[in-house]
């Protein structure tokens, strides 16, 4: 595998496809989102943490976002030369999971100390039960390291409705503030898994609104 760390512009693929990738997550679901209002006007240093359930949540995520994303995706993804090259083309860089992937985290702070916004999945995996679970300590260490703010979203489906282009909502919560996640305790440990679960406990939160039209 090979990605190269240097290279941290926006590709300017990703806008030439951008009509291929909303017509990709269209075709896979029934999407609904809500709480755009929650989406700073400006774009600068920000992480969006969302759960992951399906192979398409970036393309969603994307299609219903106004700038552009860096997604962190394993490492398994970018093996094959020809997915390689799209998904480096369309921002995502890899990380080896389970490990402490020192070029991956490093990478991730260089994307948003050029206020730029990274885009990850705490968990970690896709969950298939669709269920929220808990989260690893990398979005909250990348969060502290970079002093980003983290602007958490969740995608619903019901994992019952097993039909052809199930519906599915996206949700984006209202920003948590890094000088909220993080106080300054010297247990740097335990502040990382504070962190962590705060920002988990809100995504599931929005999540709990299944398919309901309330935006907060």
């Amino acid at each position: 595998m090979y990605f190269d760390y240097e290279k941290k512009d926006d590709r300017g693929f990703y806008k030439i496809a951008m009509p291929l990738i909303k017509a990709y997550a269209n075709s896979h679901f029934k999407i609904r989102c809500y709480g755009k209002e929650n989406i700073p006007t400006e774009k600068g240093r920000l992480i969006i943490a969302c759960n992951h359930i399906s192979f398409a949540d970036p393309a969603v995520i994307i299609s219903h976002f106004p700038y552009s994303i860096h997604f962190i995706a394993k490492s398994e993804l970018f093996e094959n030369p020809v997915t390689a090259f799209f998904l480096s083309n369309l921002n995502a860089f890899p990380v080896k999971r389970g490990l402490s992937d020192r070029d991956a985290l490093k990478y991730a702070c260089k994307i948003l100390g050029d206020n730029k916004i990274l885009g990850i999945f705490p968990e970690g995996r896709r969950v298939r039960s669709a269920v929220p679970e808990k989260a690893k300590r990398g979005v909250a260490f990348i969060a502290r390291r970079s002093g980003a703010d983290v602007l958490p979203a969740s995608l619903y489906i019901d994992p019952h409705e097993d039909v052809f282009r199930p519906k599915l909502t996206l949700r984006f919560g209202s920003v948590l503030k890094n000088s909220e996640l993080f106080s300054g305790d010297r247990d740097k440990s335990q502040e990382l898994q504070t962190a962590s679960e705060n920002i988990m406990n809100t995504i599931e939160k929005l999540w709990e609104k299944k398919h309901g039209n309330s935006c907060s």
